[in-house]
């Protein structure tokens, strides 16, 4: 009965993520509620997003603010950009045009000074300083030095990096692993794009021992997969591709209307990992 008292109340609640949900009014307004149905973050955001440990981050155009479960800020400032999540204990925060990151006691942990960065994977971010990406870890200490034009986060203990010459994999002490095969590449917003200064916003890593890849046919782009040493174990043969997920990818959909029934059904189509079509 609490439950239905507070779905009338509101126009939507969200699942609870430890003691908060976020709340929307009938003038399509976020906020915050805590487990007895008391507003701790006001509602008047126009997003919210809910962390794992009872943070919230609300955001309002370029105004981003993180509130603990009690309603307080978890740090004074508001940030022109920031994660909703924390990997390995930390967050990415955007001040003006520079980032840093954020611990989960509301701490900069690592300073704002980065032109770049990638979230936490593995233990370690990449991220973009003086026009180079290099590898830093939670304490602010470059691990792999600023060197490359191009830097993934880590999967696997494997990144994908460009050093001006093409693609290749290093390991986590920087160490070349392999170059990337001839003429594919990772499935990643394209170099000419960023020069144009697009924002990079897309991230290649290995999903269950296979990163996924493209090879350009003229206008044509094909898409396949290479394994942890290199190899191109699913040939670059599809139109479209996902990576893998529990132990399947899928490769395309397919419409089938039934007008007599007058409903209709997507089917997708899913490969497994040893590029077999899964019936």
């Amino acid at each position: 009965q609490g439950i239905l008292c507070v779905k009338t109340k509101y126009k939507d609640v969200s699942d609870f993520k430890g003691n908060i949900a976020s709340v929307r009014n009938h003038k399509n307004k976020f906020g915050v509620i805590d487990i007895f149905d008391n507003i701790i973050v006001p509602i008047k955001h126009e997003i919210i997003r809910l962390e794992e440990n009872n943070i919230a981050l609300a955001i309002d155009g370029y105004d981003y603010k993180y509130f603990t479960d009690k309603g307080t800020k978890l740090n004074r400032l508001t940030f022109r950009e920031a994660d909703e999540h924390f990997f390995d204990g930390c967050a990415r925060v955007r001040v003006q045009d520079s980032w840093g990151f954020i611990y989960k006691d509301g701490r900069i942990g690592i300073p704002v000074m980065f032109d770049d960065a990638r979230p936490f994977s593995e233990g370690l971010s990449a991220v973009k300083i003086k026009g180079k990406w290099g590898y830093i870890n939670n304490s602010s200490v470059f691990v792999i030095e600023p060197q490359f034009e191009r830097a993934m986060s880590f999967s696997d203990d494997i990144a994908i990096v460009n050093d001006g010459n093409g693609w290749l994999a290093i390991d986590k002490k920087g160490k070349k692993l392999f170059d990337f095969p001839k003429d594919l590449e990772p499935n990643v917003l394209s170099t000419d794009l960023i020069n144009k200064n697009f924002k990079d916003n897309t991230d290649a890593k290995y999903s269950e021992g296979l990163l996924l890849v493209r090879q350009h046919s003229g206008l044509n782009i094909k898409y396949g997969f290479i394994d942890t040493k290199g190899n191109n174990v699913i040939p670059c043969t599809f139109d479209t591709m996902s990576p893998f997920k529990e132990g399947k990818a899928y490769i395309h959909g397919e419409i089938r209307v039934y007008r007599r029934k007058h409903t209709y059904e997507y089917k997708k189509t899913y490969i497994d990992t040893t590029g077999k079509i899964i019936k």
